[in-house]
């Protein structure tokens, strides 16, 4: 019976510290989560217009309006701030993109492009950002020395074709493309993010056929990604096979068609259907002489 009381004391003293555990432990977690609250708000835009800022649609589209402003870019003149825009230009989404051309956004919700011209003319252009994103109908205008053409986040294989023949790929920086010496330009193509090719044609400007060399070359093996290279460059070469053509995508291929040219291997060509405004065109492409191109058309109605 002595030892009760010892075993008493024992088993009190360590409910005594297991409580002093529990205590220490409820008391560290509220500061620990007091703490990441802090952390998180700290790292928050602490500008409410900010936050909505880095959200707006402008800056989903065209990511030229999310990079930070420079100085340039506020440097926008107030006569072109004050041009047509049929708005109220927001003065955070002004960018200057090309020798003297302006992007802006109005708190009204459209894009602009904005550039002066000789003596004291102003040309702009606007649209709402929905459709300026849509990839058909960029925000356009220009001068006799330069285009600027306004386009969405994903727009690619942008291609100039000129009076001579030539043919030359442009860039897109800062969600424009820039044409120089718009007057010697028949063509200006480009594929939009969702893939569909826009071909706009200068108006009373003949276009420039692609002869096709239908079997008169040897098809030649097609690369290990041909059936990648043969949609990309059926696309590029759409205002050449077939010019009355102002869009065209892509909706299907086939390795191996049966029109493929006699005395070769038929799995060097891919066939390549494309949607074309109001109808369908297949384009047989293969390699020759080191090239995929296209050497055979049929168009369906």
């Amino acid at each position: 019976m002595t030892e009760f009381p010892a075993l008493k004391d024992a088993l009190v003293r360590a409910a005594a510290r297991r409580r002093r555990r529990r205590r220490t432990v409820g008391a560290a977690v509220p500061a620990f989560a007091i703490a990441a609250a802090a952390f998180v708000f700290a790292l928050a835009p602490s500008d409410p217009q900010e936050q909505e800022r880095v959200a707006s649609p402008f800056a989903q589209r065209f990511s030229v309006f999310a990079r930070p402003q420079t100085a340039a870019d506020r440097a926008l003149p107030e006569r072109l701030a004050r041009a047509g825009t049929g708005g109220t230009t927001d003065p955070a989404l002004t960018r200057r993109v090309a020798d003297g051309a302006y992007v802006l956004a109005t708190r009204e919700g459209s894009v602009c492009v904005v550039m002066p011209e000789r003596g004291n003319q102003i040309k702009v252009a606007c649209g709402p950002v929905a459709r300026a994103a849509a990839g058909g109908a960029p925000v356009k205008t220009g001068t006799a020395e330069q285009t600027v053409r306004l386009v969405a986040d994903g727009t690619r294989d942008v291609i100039v074709a000129r009076g001579d023949g030539s043919r030359s790929e442009l860039p897109v920086r800062d969600n424009v493309i820039v044409v120089r010496d718009p007057d010697d330009v028949r063509v200006v193509s480009w594929t939009d993010p969702a893939g569909v090719r826009h071909i706009a044609r200068r108006p009373n400007r003949s276009a420039l056929t692609l002869l096709l060399d239908d079997c008169r070359r040897p098809v030649e093996p097609l690369p290990a990604d041909g059936v990648a290279q043969a949609t990309r460059e059926a696309l590029l070469n759409v205002d050449r096979i077939y010019p009355p053509a102002t869009r065209a995508r892509v909706v299907g291929t086939e390795v191996a068609p049966p029109r493929s040219c006699p005395g070769s291997d038929p799995r060097d060509t891919v066939a390549v259907r494309l949607r074309l405004d109001e109808r369908e065109i297949v384009v047989l492409m293969g390699t020759m002489d080191g090239r995929l191109v296209p050497y055979r058309l049929s168009v369906e109605e």
